[in-house]
């Protein structure tokens, strides 16, 4: 009786340690199980934001490179514009002081009149370029200097256009005295008069040509500099 319960308990006893084993078993194994299952979920979720990164990575991309060449556009016509107002100031500018006193003559004093009028339309385009210029560029320090130029040559311009017409008058008087004298008048003493005045005007406009150069060229220059910085900051800007 002794010898069987002694069995027994040790039946009891590996019985015990069978169970214990086998749940321990088990258990790790669904740990394992439930670990590979939980690896998988995370990837799938890694994969899924790879996903979702890549897309907005694209769609970045893509905004900046349309902010880009809008960028680079914008710098463009800003380049352009600087560069069109430079040459229309220069081209009123030297049209203004450049008035070849040559071709004014008692056959072709309407050249005078051309001349002025010319003048005036070169003035109309400095101003259409300026207008265009302040679409692109904000640079306080340059209109500054612009606008100072302008009313600066403005004024030189009136007198270049008060020149013009007295010039062109005093030819057409003379050239009347000229066609209706007699014979019997003496053509010198009628004439000398508006050639004395002719040559005062000249004088006169010469003088201002001068003034007006000494005046105006630390001013353009001064904008010329303004001019190259702006172009630079604007090269340094660009996207490549």
């Amino acid at each position: 009786m002794e010898i069987l319960n002694v069995v027994l308990q040790i039946l009891t006893l590996f019985a015990l340690l069978y169970f214990v084993l086998t749940k321990s078993y088990f258990s790790e194994k669904g740990r394992n199980i439930a670990t590979k299952e939980d690896i998988g979920k995370i990837t799938d979720k890694i994969e899924k934001v790879k996903q979702a990164y890549n897309n907005e990575s694209e769609l970045l991309k893509a905004n900046l490179n349309l902010l880009s060449d809008f960028q680079n556009e914008r710098n463009k016509e800003s380049k352009k514009a600087i560069l069109n107002f430079y040459d229309e100031y220069n081209n009123w500018l030297i049209n203004s002081l450049n008035v070849p006193l040559s071709k004014y003559s008692d056959d072709n004093f309407t050249f005078l009149r051309q001349r002025c009028a010319f003048i005036e339309e070169c003035y109309i385009k400095v101003n259409i370029h300026h207008e265009r210029l302040r679409l692109f560029i904000d640079n306080a320090k340059l209109f500054d200097v612009i606008n100072e130029l302008k009313i600066m040559t403005i004024e030189y311009s009136n007198s270049v256009n008060l020149f013009v017409i007295n010039t062109a008058e005093q030819i057409e008087q003379r050239t009347i005295v000229q066609k209706y004298a007699k014979p019997t008048d003496n053509l010198k003493d009628l004439t000398d008069p508006y050639r004395r005045e002719e040559m005062k005007l000249f004088t006169e406009h010469n003088e201002k040509i001068i003034e007006f150069y000494k005046k105006q060229r630390p001013l353009f220059n001064k904008f010329t500099t303004i001019v190259k910085e702006t172009l630079n900051n604007l090269n340094q800007e660009t996207i490549k």
